[in-house]
């Protein structure tokens, strides 16, 4: 019943931060003579990307600690993580309390998964869109150049290439520069 709560609780969570933040209080209240717990998600090559615990960092708890490797779930294969149970001083982990502990970690692992993959979805989307915006100003200072330069696209795009390395700025921001140039009235 306990790890039912617990599973509608991580569910409920939106945003990775507050997810395993989330992960950490929850554990605390799940796992037997638990008194501090973190969570280390980890990149491909082994550093925390992203940490959260119920303790100041640089402030380790006394007493017997019981980390348990996770693997999160994503689309593009698992990555690493590990859930770190602290038992309040002067107790340990029994049986029972390792168990749970398993039990809680492994759906820790799904919810960081659904929120990692939610959270990658988004970032996606939002490189689609800044691509989408790129693509439609640098066509329009394409056009500007074309009608400006008595030139071709292919020439017109090289025109930006080389302003974009000439002035060490992105092309985005050389045919951002460009359109809106061409769309101020000028004086006659």
């Amino acid at each position: 019943m306990v790890l039912a709560a617990t599973a509608r609780a991580l569910g409920e969570t939106a945003g990775v931060p507050a997810l395993l933040e989330r992960v950490v209080t929850l554990g605390v209240g799940t796992v037997p003579n638990c008194e501090h717990a973190a969570v280390s998600v980890e990149e491909d090559d082994d550093r925390p990307f992203i940490s959260m615990a119920t303790f100041d960092a640089g402030q380790l708890p006394d007493g017997f600690a019981l980390d348990i490797a996770i693997n999160v779930p994503l689309a593009d294969g698992d990555t690493k993580a590990t859930l770190t149970f602290y038992a309040t001083p002067g107790k340990t982990f029994d049986d029972g309390a390792l168990q749970l502990s398993n039990a809680y970690a492994a759906q820790a692992a799904l919810a960081i998964g659904a929120a990692l993959t939610h959270l990658r979805a988004g970032l996606q989307a939002e490189q689609l869109r800044e691509a989408i915006e790129s693509r439609d100003i640098i066509g329009q200072a394409k056009g500007v150049l074309m009608a400006r330069e008595n030139c071709n696209a292919d020439e017109a795009f090289e025109i930006l290439r080389r302003a974009s390395q000439r002035e060490n700025l992105k092309l985005r921001e050389i045919a951002a520069r460009v359109a809106s140039h061409h769309s101020k009235p000028r004086a006659g």
